[in-house]
C-alpha cells in the first residue's frame, strides 16, 4: 500500500517555524518588559527604604542628608519614569507581535486543516481499497446460488 504524503509538508514546517519565531520575538518583548516593571519597582522601593531610613534619624543628622537624600529620590523618579516610558513603547511593541503570533498560528493552522483534509481522503481511499480486497477474496455464494435458482426456474419453465 501506498503511505501517506502530503504535498504542503514543506510548506507546514516553514509555517511552524515562523510561528516558533514569533513567539520567540513576543517572549523576549515580554521579557524586557517584565525586567523593565522589575526595575521601577525596584526604584520605588528604595525611594520608601530611604524615606523610612530618614524617619528613624535624629534632627541633628537629618539636616546634612536631606539635600543628598532629596536629589538621589528625584534621581531615583526619573528613573522610574524612564522605565514607565520604555515600559509604554514595549507594551505597544508586545501587542504588535501578538498580532504577528496570532497571524503565524492563524496560517499554521490553514495549512494543518489542509493536511488534516487529504488524510482522511487518504483514509477513506486506503479503506475503499481494503474493502476491494475484501470483496475480491470473498466467497461468491450469493451470486452461485442465485444463478442455480434461476437454472432451476427456467428448467421448470422449460419443462
Amino acid at each position: 500500500m501506498k503511505r501517506f504524503r502530503f504535498r504542503l509538508e514543506k510548506l507546514l514546517t516553514m509555517r511552524k517555524n515562523a510561528e516558533e519565531a514569533r513567539k520567540n520575538e513576543l517572549a523576549a518583548v515580554v521579557s524586557k518588559y517584565n525586567r523593565e516593571d522589575l526595575e521601577r519597582a525596584a526604584c520605588f522601593s528604595r525611594i520608601k527604604e530611604n524615606a523610612a531610613v530618614l524617619d528613624t534619624m535624629n534632627i541633628g543628622d537629618i539636616l546634612s542628608i536631606v539635600q543628598n537624600a532629596d536629589m538621589f529620590a528625584v534621581a531615583l523618579k526619573k528613573k522610574a519614569e524612564s522605565h514607565e516610558k520604555n515600559m509604554q513603547t514595549l507594551s505597544v511593541d508586545i501587542r504588535k507581535k501578538q498580532v504577528l503570533v496570532a497571524e503565524a498560528m492563524r496560517q499554521r493552522r490553514a495549512v494543518e486543516l489542509l493536511r488534516e483534509k487529504a488524510m482522511r481522503e487518504y483514509r477513506k481511499e486506503i479503506r475503499g481499497e481494503e474493502q476491494k480486497i475484501l470483496d475480491d477474496h470473498r466467497p461468491r455464494t450469493n451470486v452461485i446460488s442465485t444463478s442455480l435458482k434461476y437454472r432451476a426456474y427456467r428448467e421448470e419453465r422449460n419443462a
